[in-house]
């Protein structure tokens, strides 16, 4: 009996591998997140997603599209029965997205709001095509999908969705994208909200994130960061709880401009925008993530700031986090 249930345990790793290589050659997985494809698309289907009023059924339009895209499929957690009482995503756009004749599709779609996948069709010598189809995963949280009035006739357009979550633990991110000559580029990643809490005997840390795209003749997004990196110290009165102390709290702007060459937005920093608490690639990159090292590293001179002349509470929270920082070390 034993035999037999490793026998099925391995025949199930094997066909989802199986699956898996399929759908990685169908999606030109020979570059990392390359999720390009050319898959033609009836014009009536386009044509009814078009027409789509949100009031219908939903499953008929998504059923006819994996039909359309097979050997393909879109992820269905629940593929052995569609179930009313799961969110379907069934979301479109349509605007032009790269300056040239005709309108694109953008597209949320699926069967879950917690895996739906990212389409964008165009329309390609007279037939319509899908040339892009993403998964994503959203922590069981409904995705959003904008487009930005970006200064470029090749407009921005992105979602936000939930990165990470649990006890103490929130995290979303902003993906950007850009049609370009009839391909979708990944622009840039960002967090969009951060919050890690009472993570150990460490620093806690909450982030969030405001941005606009400039109306101006530049191509950039500008983004004000507001964090705050702090500790729970016990508080002197036993019958308090304990004191939030934090060590850096601050709210910096920076500015990522369009890099053509590599089609990424890159973060610009002018060199005017030295101060010790003016924001670093190493800075932000700590945002969102549980890296105590290159924390220390990317704000040490505000560190030492605070370990000279900051008030007695974070002078005591910044000399335990380090305590704890050397016995991890030993």
């Amino acid at each position: 009996m034993r035999r037999l249930l490793n026998l099925v345990f391995l025949l199930v790793i094997i066909l989802t591998r199986c699956k898996q290589a399929i759908k990685d050659v169908h999606l030109n997985k020979n570059k990392p997140d390359d999720y390009s494809v050319r898959i033609k698309v009836p014009d009536e289907w386009i044509e009814k997603l078009h027409r789509f009023d949100y009031s219908r059924n939903t499953q008929p339009l998504l059923t006819e599209f994996e039909t359309i895209i097979k050997p393909d499929t879109i992820h269905n957690p629940h593929a052995q029965h569609v179930d009313e009482g799961y969110g379907r995503v069934l979301n479109p756009i349509f605007t032009d997205l790269d300056g040239k004749p005709g309108e694109e599709v953008v597209c949320l779609l699926g069967w879950d709001y917690s895996c739906p996948d990212l389409c964008v069709f165009k329309k390609v010598d007279g037939s319509w095509y899908l040339i892009y189809l993403e998964p994503i995963d959203t922590f069981y949280s409904a995705p959003s999908l904008s487009i930005a009035g970006n200064f470029s006739k090749n407009k921005v357009f992105y979602y936000s969705h939930v990165t990470n979550h649990g006890t103490g633990v929130f995290r979303s991110d902003y993906v950007f994208y850009k049609i370009i000559d009839g391909k979708v580029y990944k622009c840039l990643e960002q967090v969009g909200e951060a919050n890690f809490e009472n993570v150990g005997p460490y620093l806690s840390q909450a982030v969030k994130t405001n941005f606009v795209f400039s109306g101006d003749d530049s191509d950039r997004l500008d983004v004000t960061y507001d964090y705050d990196f702090y500790r729970s110290v016990p508080n002197r009165n036993k019958n308090q709880d304990d004191e939030q102390v934090s060590i850096i709290r601050e709210s910096s702007p920076v500015s990522y401009k369009w890099d053509d060459r590599s089609k990424t937005y890159q973060l610009d920093i002018p060199g005017y925008q030295n101060k010790v608490d003016d924001l670093t690639g190493e800075k932000i990159a700590c945002f969102g993530e549980l890296n105590d090292t290159a924390f220390v590293k990317a704000f040490k001179k505000q560190l030492d700031i605070v370990e000279a002349s900051g008030t007695s509470q974070q002078k005591r929270a910044l000399r335990e986090y380090l305590g704890h920082l050397n016995e991890r070390k030993n």
